[in-house]
């Protein structure tokens, strides 16, 4: 039974960038293959967005990803909520991690079980994003993740990566959240 402070994310609250932009700094930055997937999930979802080419492991500005992935979901007209489609965008993130030479040597080094993965997390995501942090707390079909000082809609597109993580190793659990702040969340996973 998930903790009473765990909540399912309402992906009809408003979302509000704002905040995010605010805590984004010059050290905030995140690879350009989060960028890729956004666009191919904005394109599937009929969004006009203008595509352009990211390099896999170089590195943007986090403020760049929230004002082009807010700017999306913010300003046109959409058949999901726009956290929604923020956390579909998160769903494409393992994907596209693993099908790069790096994600692949990380994720063989973490072992061949989802708690191994959820277990090593905390170093793919600093391979990831530059400043803030994501430990894990890993145990019998249940991890708790302390994501702290990480800009990228941490309620939503994490909620999302984690989601597809479960997926990956066919896992039909959940993901909930507690928050703290806009960039400080804890995410509680459980799986059969």
């Amino acid at each position: 039974m998930a903790s009473p402070d765990f909540v399912t994310p309402d992906w009809s609250e408003p979302l509000d960038i704002e905040p995010l932009l605010e805590a984004c700094t010059p050290a905030h930055r995140l690879k350009g293959l989060f960028f890729d997937a956004a666009q191919k999930v904005a394109a599937r979802a009929g969004l006009s967005v203008p595509m352009a080419r990211y390099m896999a492991f170089k590195e943007y500005p986090a403020e760049d990803y929230v004002r082009l992935v807010g700017g999306w979901v913010s300003t046109q007209r959409l058949s999901v909520p726009p956290r929604q489609l923020i956390r579909m965008i998160g769903w494409e993130a393992f994907p596209a991690f693993r099908s790069t030479v790096a994600g692949k040597v990380i994720l063989a080094a973490a072992g061949g079980t989802v708690e191994d993965l959820i277990g090593s997390s905390g170093r793919a995501y600093a391979i990831s994003i530059s400043s803030g942090s994501l430990v894990p707390r890993v145990g019998t079909k249940r991890a708790e993740l302390e994501i702290r000082g990480i800009p990228t809609f941490a309620d939503s597109f994490h909620v999302g990566v984690f989601e597809g993580v479960l997926r990956a190793y066919e896992h039909e659990g959940t993901v909930r959240v507690r928050r703290h702040s806009p960039v400080d969340v804890d995410l509680l996973l459980e799986w059969p």
